[in-house]
């Protein structure tokens, strides 16, 4: 945890790895119907637009916390990961996130101003709100197709819009719930 990203990465070598995964292809469909396509669309999209790529503009994918966990288990932090960052605890390494990562988030922020946030999962957004410049309290919310969609217009201008997780079952997976999604973000900015 000593090494410390100043710059957002750079991204995937290519945009087949938008199709490698459930997640991606599930985002692919996403950004299929915030661009005014169908989410049946998302392998053209990811084709053509191919987002999240080394040498594409206007797309930029991360995790809020660096370490991207199967589960949030304290007992499979004590067995694997104590190790590997320096952290006794899981607690130590979230408490550091959130002095350090969250605050270079925000400064991405700012300096890139992106018009659009999509933030997956419901369950972090008080760190959405601090990484992304939001009022925690200001979050409007709609329910389409009983999931909600929360989202907000942060102090940069951004749209922050905070989605159910997308490869869960109580989460947004159901393509015309995809879609209904995407139409609505767009609509919001």
């Amino acid at each position: 945890m000593s090494d410390v990203e100043m710059d957002p990465p750079s991204g995937y070598a290519g945009w087949e790895n938008n199709l490698a995964y459930i997640f991606n292809w599930q985002v692919m469909k996403l950004l299929s119907a915030i661009s005014g396509r169908k989410v049946e669309e998302y392998k053209e999209y990811a084709e053509e637009i191919q987002p999240f790529t080394k040498g594409s503009s206007g797309f930029f994918k991360m995790n809020l916390y660096p370490i991207a966990f199967k589960d949030t288990s304290e007992k499979r932090w004590e067995r694997d990961f104590s190790t590997i960052t320096g952290f006794d605890s899981k607690q130590g390494y979230v408490d550091w996130c959130r002095r350090y990562r969250l605050p270079m988030i925000r400064s991405w922020s700012e300096a890139y101003r992106p018009k659009l946030i999509i933030c997956l999962g419901k369950s972090y957004i008080e760190d959405y709100a601090k990484a992304f410049a939001c009022d925690v309290g200001a979050f409007e919310k709609l329910r389409i197709d009983d999931r909600d969609l929360s989202w907000q217009i942060n102090e940069f201008g951004s749209l922050v819009a905070v989605v159910p997780f997308m490869v869960n079952s109580n989460g947004l997976v159901k393509n015309a719930s995809i879609q209904k999604f995407g139409e609505k973000m767009s609509e919001l900015m």
